[in-house]
């Protein structure tokens, strides 16, 4: 289903602020063209809006609202200059992907470096936010991640929580919950599958 978007080009910090000034805004689909586009990737080292503008060859005089809406607009209207995509159709791409926001909920304080290494972030607890290392990841990439985390960071009894996020929720303050425990992988009982069979030991005499 074809669904309108707001997009923003800081949409973690204009989302929040827009939802608690006019709560309509919590029901709609939301899209960020600093954050859905990897603008790495595309060749350009920095996603801030006058870097973006000054490497798509036009410039921005920035932090003013209209001039913001205006050159993020002429922004997503011009070809990538990595894949030569269109960039709102990257952007729209990765909008509607869904993700999952993983917690190393009660890890270790010596795991923080290898959590950091593997692009994990920091949250402090403010404003209610859980206090955990945390990422997110691509559907694709959930179960290898879980279980990078159960073999690297995880204790025996320590559930991974992941919380699922799709374009109606992401940027907005609903992204910091904890989400559900993932349940343990069944594992397979080999014995169980192999035919009963009476033990028999056989001796031979001289």
């Amino acid at each position: 289903m074809n669904r309108q978007r707001r997009i923003a080009h800081h949409a973690a910090f204009d989302r929040p602020f827009l939802e608690k000034r006019l709560p309509v805004f919590a029901k709609k689909y939301w899209a960020c063209s600093r954050s859905d586009i990897d603008w790495k990737a595309e060749g350009i080292r920095s996603s801030a809006l006058e870097f973006v503008a000054y490497s798509l060859g036009f410039f921005h005089d920035g932090h003013r609202a209209a001039s913001d809406c205006r050159a993020t607009l002429h922004a997503l209207a011009q070809p990538l200059p990595g894949t030569g995509r269109l960039a709102l159709q990257a952007l729209l791409e990765q909008a509607r992907l869904q993700t999952w926001r993983l917690w190393a909920r009660d890890a270790a304080i010596e795991k923080k470096d290898i959590l950091k290494t593997r692009g994990y972030a920091w949250s402090p607890g403010e404003f209610g936010r859980p206090r955990c290392w945390y990422r997110d990841v691509a559907d694709a990439d959930k179960a290898a991640e879980v279980a990078w985390l159960r073999a690297n960071v995880m204790g025996p009894d320590q559930a991974v929580w992941a919380l699922r996020i799709t374009a109606r929720d992401r940027y907005s303050d609903r992204c910091w919950g904890w989400g559900e425990p993932l349940a343990e992988p069944a594992v397979q009982n080999l014995d169980a599958d192999l035919p009963r069979q009476a033990a028999c030991i056989v001796t031979r005499g001289p």
